[in-house]
This record gives C-alpha cells, structure tokens and sequence, in this order.
C-alpha cells in the first residue's frame, strides 16, 4: 500500500550486485554519503544496538511471511503492509536484521504477484507507521525469565498462602518492577511444590486408608532362623483334596458345561456335610451363602430344591439378577453394607464374576483384578473364611477369559471342560461328557469324568479324563473284533491295531485302546509262535460289548 502524502514517482526498487533488494536507510546512507554537506542528525536519537535475528525474531518473521504467502488476491497489498508493520517493531528492537525482513517481504510479495511499482511503497510506508505508531517492540528478555531453583531447596515448605512462606526476593538490590517479577515467580513455584506435597499426601493417606479397611498391617521382618524355627503344619482342607481352610477358589467352566449344578452340589455339601462328587470329604458350615447372578429366581429355585438339602437353614440365598446395580463392592460404603447383610456367613459362593463387571461397566481383561481386589476385602468384611468365584471361559480356550489376574488371584483353580467336539458338531451344543480338575496351592487333583445323576441332581467324579474315557469307549470295538470267530485263536499287537484302523481309529488311538483293553482286563496276552504275544478275548468281558 503506497503512502498518500508520497508524490515521488514509483520505480522498482533497486538491487545490488548480489541481487538484494537495497533498503531505503541503506540508500539514504549512500545519498548522504555523496553529500559535501554536514550529515543530518540521527533519525532516533538512541541507537538500537543490534542483537540479531535470534529465535523469537525469526518464529516471528516465518509467521508473517507464512500468512503473506496465503493470503488471497485482493488482500494481499494490505496484508505485505500488516506484516511488515508487525516486523517492523522487532527490526527497531534489534530483534531482526532490516536488510533481511525487507529481502524476505520483498521476495515473498513478489512470489504471489504483488506487482514491483507497489512492493517497496507499502514496505517503507509500513516502517513509517510503525515507527510513529509503535517504535521498537518490547519483548521478553531471556534474562528477565529466574534461574532454576530461585527458592533455596532446604527452606521448609509452606503454605504459598502464607506472606510469611514466601522467601525474601532481596528488593533492596533490585529495581521495584524486577522484584515483583521475581515475587509472582517464587510464589508460583512454592504453589507448584505445595500442590505435589499435597498430592504425596493425599495419596500416601488414601494407601493407608485402604490397608485399614482391609485389616492390614505393616510386617516385621524376621530373621530365617526364626522363621524356620515354627513347626509345619498339614494342610486343612475345608473341601478335601480340593479346597484348604481359608482358601480363594475361582471355578472356570466352558460354556454350558455344568458350572451352576456343580455349585448346587458344593451347597448341599457344605450345608448336609456329605463328601462332594461322591469323592471329597467336606466339613460342614454354620452357613454358606450363595450369590447368583445369572439365573432367574424361579428357575434357581427348582435347582436347588431337586438338590434335596436337609439342612436347609444353613444356606443363605441371594439372587442378584436384575439388582447387580447395587452390589458396587469396589465402593468402601456400599461394600460395607452388603458385608453388614451377608455378616456370619462362614463360606460366600459368587455365580458368577462376569455380571457384576458389566454391571459396574469394568472391563473383563483390564478390570477382573480390581474387582477381586474388593472381593477379598468384601469376604474379610463379612467374616467369612473361605470363597468361589465362578467364571467363564472362552469358547474354545481353556482358561478364565479375561485379565491374567484371574490367574493368579485363587489359591486354588477348578475347571470343568467338555469332551472336545467330534467333526462336524457344534462345540457349543448340550450334552457330551464332563470333565473336572484341580490345581493349586497344596491342591493336585488329575483331571476325572464327571457323571451326572438325573433322578438327584447330583454329581460324581470317576477317575481317568479325556484320553483315557476316549480309550475305554474303545473298547467295545475290541471286544466285536475279538469275538469275531475268524480271529478266536485271537490277533497280535500289529494285526489289532490295522482292524482298528480299518474302523476309523488312528494308530495312537487304536494302541491307547489297547493298553486300556488289558489293563482292564477285557483282552488276555498270551505267548503265540516264536514267543509272539497274542491277544485274546477274556470271556468275562461281556459287559463291554
């Protein structure tokens, strides 16, 4: 934009052997060079010593000229006018080298078509009205910004709140506007450093806090010696083989596997004290209470009642489905409530963990630990010495879904798994054998076929799992083989295990049968022909065919 009061006619703007654009002071310099004349005074009466186009100068002249280079045709001979006011400023605070701003202006306004009559007038009318308007810009001086640790570290903390907390800034050696600087600064930092001590605290009390509600207390370490020198005990199991005294067990079942009948099975256990699956001894309880949230009341109570439990006052019933809402355990108050409720019980069942999450809106495989986290704390609470949780596993895996915690967190894990689906079959269909396991702290029990009893709802465990039941169902193809009168002097090892292959069973399989056969005594081995070994047909054997 051309000044209105300049009448001089408008000439590109001339260029040194270099090719850069000569500023209007440096051909003033020239001009008054040639002059036999006294030089004119100074055009500021206090030179500007030159700091140079340091970092706050150059940020600033790439923005303008980034704006320059983006502005529409139409606005772009009044936005080289802004720019260069706004660069202006910094030019006479040293900020910038002039030479350089105008070369940038001058190159920039050129490459977005600004025609060169017009270029240089807007450039040295902006100088102009910047210099009348605004003179040399004021900006943040590096040293003015307080060097680290401007609060000596060994002075007590205090509330910044406190005029009396605040150090001395030493205002007797500094100037009045650099010791209020100074002041808003420490003050800021001992503001900063009283909200992390507030943090420590807080977080420090709140860690504290928890360890009460939870009955803990801080250790004293002991010597080994010392350690050593208390006997053993055996462990106590409330649940023989399966579960000690003051345990945590997490039961993990596959889908439609029989999880809640088990639990049915525990309850009439715990509360008649008869063993559980027909295998464990179970010392009975004052009172088991049992927690359920997936059934529908009315369908859990035909379940429970086909369990035929005599001793039907020692079992607390809580059918939580539709009401999981409430049961926030991870919250202390709520927790304590319910705790209040359920007080007594000396055994809590939970069927089971995947509810209660969705209710609280926790993930599965990040929230799981918390949740049992405030589990324990919920258990300690009501008094109760031991507890299951059940929990699902994945459709095809056979482990708890979901945060690894659930592994780690019991003391002992229970899985029932069901019989791996033939080809062809829906894995997630009913029916189909059961089987059960146990591992754990002083807990080892191999993996059993579980058989289910219509008439009681009742459950037993019979030893041998998947491989070996997948064996003895085997053996009523030995036995047709075998009585096959082609082969009564009977066969040997290679030649039964081809007819049993011709049947669809693989060679493995077919040799798992077999040893299955004699060890059950279903086949007899005798010496054949040059001491072969001969198999035939124990006629006591009926019953397997």
């Amino acid at each position: 934009m051309s000044d209105e009061n300049n009448d001089e006619t408008v000439t590109p703007p001339p260029e040194d052997n270099g090719g850069q654009v000569i500023s209007f002071k440096e051909r003033m310099r020239g001009f008054r060079g040639s002059d036999t004349g006294p030089p004119p005074a100074p055009r500021r009466a206090t030179p500007v010593e030159f700091i140079g186009d340091d970092r706050y100068g150059r940020a600033a002249m790439e923005k303008e000229l980034a704006i320059l280079a983006a502005t529409p045709e139409g606005a772009r001979n009044q936005q080289l006018n802004d720019s260069t006011f706004s660069l202006a400023g910094l030019v006479r605070a040293g900020r910038i080298d002039e030479q350089t701003a105008i070369n940038n202006l001058v190159s920039t306004a050129r490459s977005i078509g600004l025609a060169e009559s017009e270029i240089m007038p807007t450039i040295r009318s902006a100088f102009r009205g910047s210099d009348a308007k605004v003179g040399a810009r004021q900006v943040p001086e590096r040293e003015e910004i307080p060097a680290a640790f401007t609060i000596d570290p060994s002075d007590p903390p205090s509330d910044p709140g406190d005029p009396a907390g605040v150090p001395d800034v030493g205002a007797a050696e500094i100037s009045d506007d650099e010791a209020e600087r100074l002041l808003a600064h420490r003050r800021r930092v001992q503001q900063s450093a009283y909200d992390l001590r507030v943090s420590d605290e807080g977080r420090a009390l709140y860690a504290a806090q928890q360890a009460h509600e939870l009955g803990q207390t801080a250790p004293d370490p002991v010597s080994l010696t010392d350690f050593l020198s208390i006997p053993d005990e055996d462990a106590v199991y409330r649940i023989g083989e399966l579960l000690p005294v003051g345990g945590r067990a997490l039961l993990a079942a596959q889908y439609k596997a029989g999880k809640t009948t088990m639990m049915a099975n525990l309850l009439r256990s715990l509360a008649d004290g008869v063993s559980f699956l027909g295998k464990f001894t179970t010392t009975q309880v004052e009172r088991v209470t049992v927690i359920d949230t997936e059934l529908d009341e009315r369908m859990f109570r035909r379940w429970l009642r086909a369990q035929g439990i005599q001793n039907t006052e020692r079992v607390q019933v809580l059918p939580m489905k539709g009401h999981l809402a409430t049961f926030n355990i991870i919250d202390p108050s709520t927790r304590a409530s319910w705790a209040a409720k359920l007080h007594g019980s000396d055994f809590i069942i939970l069927d089971c963990l995947r509810p209660c999450l969705d209710a609280l809106g926790l993930s599965e495989d990040k929230d799981a630990g918390k949740y049992l986290v405030a589990w324990d704390a919920f258990v300690a609470e009501t008094g109760a010495d031991e507890s299951i949780v059940v929990h699902h596993m994945g459709h095809s895996a056979e482990r708890s879904r979901g945060d690894s915690r659930l592994l780690d967190w019991p003391d002992v894990l229970w899985k029932i798994v069901r019989e791996q689906a033939e080809e062809g079959e829906d894995p997630a269909a009913d029916g189909g054998k059961r089987f059960f396991s146990a591992h754990g702290r002083d807990v080892a029990v191999a993996e059993g076929l579980l058989e289910y009893l219509p008439e009681t709802g009742g459950l037993l465990l019979h030893e041998g799992g998947r491989a070996a039941t997948k064996a003895r169902d085997g053996l009523p193809l030995v036995v047709q083989i075998l009585s096959d009168p082609e082969f009564i002097g009977g066969l040997g090892m290679r030649a039964l295990t081809a007819k049993l292959g011709e049947s669809g069973v693989g060679f493995h399989a077919a040799r798992k049968i077999i040893k299955t056969a004699i060890e059950e005594s279903v086949i007899l081995v005798g010496e054949g022909a040059r001491n072969a070994k001969v198999m035939t047909l124990n006629p006591s054997a009926a019953r397997w065919s």
